[in-house]
C-alpha cells in the first residue's frame, strides 16, 4: 500500500510541476504581453494594440484552462485526503525533501505572477475606463455645442458644471 500512494504521490508532484511550468510561462507571456499593450497606448497605436488582442485573448484562454488543471489536481488530492484544501497544505503533509521545496517556491512565484497580473489588469481598466469617460465627455460636449446638459434641476448653479473636462471647455 506504501508502496502504491509513493508512486501516487510521485505522479501527483510530476503534474504539479508540470502545470507550475506552464503557469508561470503564461504568466511570463501575459506581463510581456501587457507591457507591449501599454506601450502602444502609450504611442497611440491602436493598430498594434488591436493586432494584441487575439493574442491576449489566447493566453487569458490558456490561463484558465491552467486553473482549471489546478482545480483538477487540487480534487483528486481531496479525494484521497479530505484535509487537503489548497496544494501546500498537501505538500506539507510529505516528507520534506528538495523536490517539495522547489514546488513551494514555484507555487509563491505563481501567487506572486498572480499578483502582478491582478496589478496589471487593474491599470489597464482604470486607463480604458478614464478614456472611456473622456471619450463620453466630448460626445456631450459635441453634443450641446460647449453648453452644460440640460439638467432637471429647478435651478442650475453656475458653479457646477458636468465635470473638469466641460469646466476646461467653457
Amino acid at each position: 500500500m506504501d508502496e502504491t500512494l509513493e508512486k501516487l504521490n510521485q505522479q501527483f508532484l510530476r503534474q504539479i510541476t508540470h502545470w507550475q511550468e506552464q503557469t508561470h510561462q503564461i504568466q511570463q507571456d501575459l506581463l510581456s504581453m501587457y507591457e507591449q499593450k501599454q506601450a502602444a497606448l502609450v504611442r497611440r497605436d491602436f493598430v498594434l494594440v488591436e493586432s494584441l488582442l487575439s493574442q491576449e485573448q489566447d493566453l487569458l484562454q490558456r490561463y484558465s484552462q491552467a486553473h482549471q488543471q489546478r482545480e483538477t489536481l487540487l480534487s483528486y488530492l481531496m479525494r484521497l485526503d479530505p484535509q487537503v484544501t489548497i496544494l501546500t497544505s498537501w505538500l506539507n503533509s510529505l516528507p520534506i525533501s528538495e523536490v517539495i521545496t522547489t514546488i513551494k517556491q514555484g507555487l509563491t512565484q505563481i501567487a506572486t505572477g498572480n499578483q502582478r497580473l491582478q496589478q496589471r489588469c487593474w491599470a489597464m481598466w482604470i486607463v480604458a475606463n478614464r478614456n472611456a469617460q473622456c471619450f463620453g465627455e466630448m460626445v456631450e460636449l459635441i453634443t450641446y455645442a460647449g453648453k452644460r446638459a440640460p439638467t432637471y434641476d429647478e435651478v442650475i448653479s453656475s458653479r457646477v458644471s458636468g465635470s473638469s473636462f466641460l469646466d476646461a471647455s467653457a
